[in-house]
């Protein structure tokens, strides 16, 4: 089983302007390298080499290359990369290598000046899935002092995307504002998937990176999460008891029914557990998707790696009410311990017929509605209208949202 391999790189401080000595005290990046399975079960006694092609005349570490082992938790503590003066306005580019896989960081020394880059729907750093749905752009914006035969890089996490100015017929520089479709340009699962991103761009003279004056703006951290192109790698939750058989009406929903997420490695005690509902209307007509909260970074229990979890869903927390005749899709994510902590795990999901809206009184209902629901139902209240609905084998490559 191929184990993958994740780098992350905390700077200590950024610094906000240049410096033209090297500090007393130098500026130092915190290395650390999670690494799992093809299940996302973290993999200790792995080594990882951390290495950079920077050396000269301030190294980043000694040696280069440099060795860690995995701990309990998959992590490995890389070396405290140390930079001076002759990186700033530079991007560093760092490595953490397994016999299986790879990962490259890019960290930005960045100085004052430069404009952040414009991410759309992303106004609290924060991307859910209708974000996604409404579109994200990145935009690095015009700014003076260019000139043709500049290099602009654009980095959205461990993606590089490039492109060089020059001057079209009537004299005019081309090539900013620079929008880039995030979704379009990209395999989207490397870019929008669940996790944190960091995001800025670079301006060189030219492409000589080591000898060329070079702009860095400061990075943007965008954090990406209920996402529908993350992998599930782990199981769907439960809906118990199961003689609900993946329905839930209003009664159902004053009995208090409740979720298990089944056992798994991945649920190690030290960690945290999310459960998320979103509930779409069946009817074309009807309003928009309902997004609600069941569980929210809460701790994993020490018993979760052998039993699971159970998640009780209270009538009194109300999260089940309101919602009308709805596919009702359950998910749950997890977001490992240590510092820093591994990338989150997302498990398949859930599809349950929801349904927890009161039926109209007998006196309201009209004739036509009579006819239709039976005896005044209301809008098909305990009926099952779709046979077979709740067997995932009846609608195949339902465990995404649509994009």
């Amino acid at each position: 089983m191929a184990n993958t391999v994740t780098l992350t790189v905390t700077p200590n401080a950024y610094p906000t302007v240049p410096i033209t000595t090297p500090p007393t005290a130098a500026p130092t990046l915190l290395l650390t390298a999670l690494v799992v399975n093809e299940l996302g079960e973290p993999q200790p006694n792995v080594t990882v080499t951390f290495s950079t092609p920077f050396e000269a005349p301030y190294p980043l570490f000694t040696p280069n290359p440099d060795t860690a082992i995995t701990n309990m938790f998959g992590i490995a503590a890389g070396p405290d990369a140390n930079y001076g003066a002759s990186f700033f306005g530079r991007v560093l580019q760092i490595t953490a290598s397994i016999d299986d896989d790879s990962d490259t960081v890019s960290i930005p020394i960045f100085t004052t000046g430069s404009p952040t880059t414009h991410v759309s729907n992303a106004s609290d750093g924060v991307i859910d899935q209708y974000d996604i749905n409404a579109g994200i752009q990145a935009t690095i914006p015009l700014q003076a002092g260019l000139t043709a035969g500049n290099v602009v890089r654009f980095f959205w996490g461990s993606r590089i995307l490039e492109r060089t100015l020059e001057y079209n017929e009537a004299g005019q520089l081309v090539g900013l504002p620079w929008i880039i479709n995030i979704k379009t340009t990209f395999p989207t699962a490397s870019v929008l998937s669940n996790g944190q991103y960091r995001v800025f761009y670079a301006i060189t003279d030219d492409y000589n990176f080591e000898t060329s004056n070079t702009r860095t703006s400061a990075p943007r951290t965008i954090t990406v999460q209920g996402s529908s192109v993350t992998p599930s790698t782990l199981a769907a939750p439960i809906l118990n008891p199961l003689t609900l058989n993946n329905r839930i009406n209003l009664l159902a929903a004053f009995g208090n029914p409740f979720l298990h997420i089944p056992a798994s490695p991945s649920l190690v005690s030290g960690g945290t557990y999310s459960v998320f509902l979103i509930a779409r209307p069946n009817s074309p007509s009807a309003n928009v998707p309902l997004s609600r909260t069941v569980a929210s970074n809460l701790n994993i229990p020490a018993t979760a790696t052998t039993m699971g979890i159970d998640v009780l869903m209270t009538y009194a927390s109300g999260v089940l009410l309101g919602i009308d005749n709805s596919e009702g899709d359950f998910y749950y994510t997890v977001n490992p311990g240590g510092t820093p902590p591994g990338p989150q795990a997302a498990s398949r999901h859930l599809l349950v017929e929801i349904d927890t809206v009161a039926p109209a009184p007998l006196s309201t209902v009209s004739e036509e509605d009579d006819d239709h629901h039976h005896g005044g139902h209301g809008h098909g209240h305990g009926h099952d209208h779709r046979p077979g609905w709740d067997r995932d084998d009846k609608y195949p490559g339902r465990d995404s949202y649509p994009q």
